[in-house]
């Protein structure tokens, strides 16, 4: 049970100050309570059988203006063992419903679009002593059942890593063979004119010493009866199915860890804007729609999970290619930096828990 006894707005106001009027929003929690899940794995304070069942979920009124205006929301996950694990989050969780209200604004012609507007996040108590946990828009496998995690030595996979981009102290470590990013690289390039994608696949590690858990890519799984053109993937539930039934024949107890997609080059994909503007364009290295944002909330909701992009350039035959790793910082979205693996093999050799996790 999610006890949530509150429910929340938003408040826009232009720059000079003007009140464009309070917003209600569907207050998601559970981006949040998966954060703190695996935040209270990380530091020994959960295990897999504790889940996110028993939380609550309570405002941080603002210290100055006080209640209703809030800093953020609290998350705490008891445990059976120990105290559990309490975590903040800003209100930098409600931007994409902020961003909504604006393009909302716009629409209404309350807005101009070039006219920028800050928000503040509000919270009443509600009649509801408890809400579940907002349902996706759409449905799908959303992950295999079982989750598994290996005892194992950070420090062997680190030392024959190298690090691609920034990871923060708040980031969980995910390795990724070099071998399998040369397989997206090749599956990219062979698909040049139009996106292609696929599934990564791996085990969850834990080194109590550090303490730390990370996450292992073993190998990746292309996206069968997949729809693609030069500007979309989409996954169909057939190619989930394909997905879990390959990791099933597998049989190494592997779970969904990731999920990668390609982007066309920028002179396939907008052939009609001039050179100059695609010399500069942002779409060059790398980027993360709408699209993209739903499917990972909704399929890869577990904050340990993460999404590859693979940008080809124009140059030559394309064969310059960036890669870029999206993964969960406190329950929102963000570009981060990986641990590539010289050596493909796997270094884990300990024992694997097979645990259902509620």
């Amino acid at each position: 049970m999610v006890t949530n006894r509150y429910k929340y707005a938003i408040e826009m106001y232009r720059d000079d100050g003007t009140n464009l009027g309070q917003v209600p929003v569907e207050m998601d929690p559970q981006p949040a309570l998966e954060w703190t899940w695996l935040t209270g794995l990380r530091r020994n304070k959960l295990e897999l059988s504790d889940g996110t069942g028993s939380s609550a979920v309570l405002p941080v009124w603002h210290r100055e203006v006080g209640e209703p205006y809030i800093e953020g929301f609290r998350v705490t996950i008891l445990s059976d063992e120990d105290d559990g694990i309490t975590e903040d989050f800003s209100t930098l969780y409600f931007k994409r419903e902020a961003d909504q209200a604006r393009l909302n604004l716009i629409a209404s012609k309350r807005l101009r679009k070039d006219e920028t507007v800050r928000y503040v996040t509000l919270a009443f108590l509600n009649d509801a002593h408890a809400m579940p946990a907002a349902r996706p828009q759409f449905k799908t496998r959303e992950a295999p059942p079982d989750i598994r995690i290996v005892e194992s030595d950070f420090g062997s996979f680190v030392n024959r890593s190298q690090l691609e981009g920034e990871v923060t102290t708040e980031d969980i470590p995910i390795v990724i063979p070099r071998r399998i990013l040369d397989e997206t690289r090749e599956l990219a390039l062979a698909s040049r004119d139009k996106e292609t994608g696929g599934v990564l696949i791996g085990h969850l590690h834990r080194d109590r010493t550090v303490p730390e858990v990370f996450v292992e890519v073993t190998a990746q799984i292309k996206a069968a009866h997949a729809v693609a053109d030069a500007a979309r993937l989409t996954f169909t539930p057939d190619t989930w199915s394909a997905v879990q039934a390959a990791v099933d024949l597998r049989g190494e107890g592997e779970t969904w860890v990731a999920w990668w997609h390609s982007h066309v080059p920028v002179g396939v994909s907008c052939k009609d804007c001039p050179e100059e503007k695609r010399a500069v364009c942002p779409l060059v290295n790398g980027f993360f729609s709408q699209d993209d944002r739903q499917l990972h909330r909704t399929v890869f909701f577990k904050a340990f999970a993460s999404a590859l992009t693979l940008s080809l350039k124009d140059e030559g035959d394309g064969s310059e290619i960036t890669h870029k790793l999206y993964g969960w910082r406190h329950g929102v979205i963000e570009p981060r930096g990986f641990y590539v693996l010289n050596n493909g093999l796997s270094t884990s050799g300990g024992e694997r828990h097979a645990e259902r996790q509620p």
